[in-house]
């Protein structure tokens, strides 16, 4: 159901995937790695002004990030039957742990004045998960926080 349902909006994902720089599809990442988030769709008709986007949350549903090529100024024309690759680049500065990526595709409407004025075109919930196998630290992001100074007042 969830194809046809789909291809009457025009775009359908076909598959989300983290590549290593080789190109292998890969299910944990090493924090500050280099990698790619890949995101295939396929369009059924003609489809003007595609967003393309992920997001990541953590297993109890926070998300950590996201961002689309909306967001990024860029969007996409798809002819029908043409099937497109979308790459992000990807530096996974997380905590050692379990993510989820989900992905989706979006017809922006006023795409020169409002990004975020669209209409959802296929989504896929946690699409793929990964873990992280880096070094353990605190928290859910790593920061750049660092001790300046100790001072007695």
């Amino acid at each position: 159901m969830k194809q046809a349902q789909a291809d009457l909006k025009g775009v359908t994902l076909i598959s989300t995937e983290i590549l290593d720089l080789a190109g292998h599809a890969v299910n944990g990442v090493d924090q500050g790695g280099e990698y790619i988030i890949a995101i295939s769709a396929r369009a059924s008709q003609s489809v003007k002004n595609v967003s393309v986007g992920y997001n990541l949350k953590l297993p109890n549903g926070v998300t950590v990030y996201g961002t689309s090529s909306a967001v990024q100024g860029k969007f996409f024309d798809f002819a029908a039957g043409e099937t497109r690759v979308t790459r992000f680049s990807f530096k996974p500065a997380l905590a050692l742990g379990t993510y989820f990526l989900s992905s989706g595709a979006a017809e922006t409407l006023t795409p020169e004045d409002e990004i975020h004025n669209y209409v959802m075109l296929d989504f896929v919930h946690d699409a793929l998960p990964f873990v992280v196998v880096a070094k353990p630290m605190s928290g859910i992001a790593k920061m750049s926080g660092r001790l300046i100074s100790l001072e007695s007042v």
